[in-house]
């Protein structure tokens, strides 16, 4: 993932992660479950921008309809071209790396020895 320029994606935890992980920069089109709350984590960290689907025929759950692929590919555009989001996404990678792994903290709060 981290030789890709964005990361286009349903917003899920796993993606989400790997690319912040990976300091790329996202466009979120969240779904269902978690991924509306970790869209907005993206864009309010300003890593990349989200994009929530309108093609919601009320028989059926949340889905992209004709009108959203002209609405990812302009958020996709900004993400690309406009270097802050990259910028972002790399501080919060650095951000990730810099964090305690959980074995860490416990060693911390455990020491062994």
């Amino acid at each position: 993932m981290g030789s890709a320029s964005a990361v286009v994606c349903h917003g899920g935890s796993g993606t989400v992660y790997g690319a912040r992980a990976a300091g790329v920069p996202q466009v979120c089109v969240p779904l269902f479950a978690d991924q509306p709350y970790n869209a907005r984590l993206v864009t309010e960290a300003g890593a990349g921008l989200a994009v929530t689907p309108t093609g919601r025929p009320a028989d059926v759950g949340v889905t992209i309809g004709t009108d959203d692929v002209t609405r990812i590919r302009s958020a996709a555009e900004p993400v690309l071209k406009d270097p802050s989001s990259r910028t972002r996404a790399e501080h919060l990678a650095d951000e990730t790396r810099s964090t305690a792994t959980c074995a860490e903290l416990l060693d911390r709060l455990c020491p062994r020895g």
